[in-house]
């Protein structure tokens, strides 16, 4: 699980910078439409804990750009997206696809 800040504190937009020196800026392209397509997940409800996971769709569209982003060096995208793919049925996708449902 990664936890990537953005919206705010983008500067220029599209962009981060980590500190502590921040010399090392990441591109945020697809986070918001990732973050706008998310679905809410209920952690607990005392206290209530709710929280955005983005969609299997977004993750494979976030590993593209980044994978875009940094090629060659970012070979692990590739990796990622290869098993996104291979196993898109059997996240629960296999009666979407047959059925015909958006």
């Amino acid at each position: 699980m990664d936890l990537i800040p953005f919206g705010g504190i983008e500067a220029p937009v599209g962009t981060i910078r980590w500190p502590p020196e921040f010399t090392h800026v990441m591109s945020t392209i697809g986070f918001q439409d990732a973050l706008t397509t998310s679905q809410t997940c209920r952690v607990r409800t005392t206290p209530d804990l709710e929280i955005q996971i983005v969609s299997i769709v977004g993750i494979a569209a976030l590993k593209l750009l980044s994978w875009a982003d940094g090629y060659p060096e970012r070979r692990k995208d590739a990796i990622d997206l290869q098993f996104i793919l291979t196993h898109y049925l059997d996240a629960g996708q296999s009666e979407r696809i047959w059925d015909g449902r958006d």
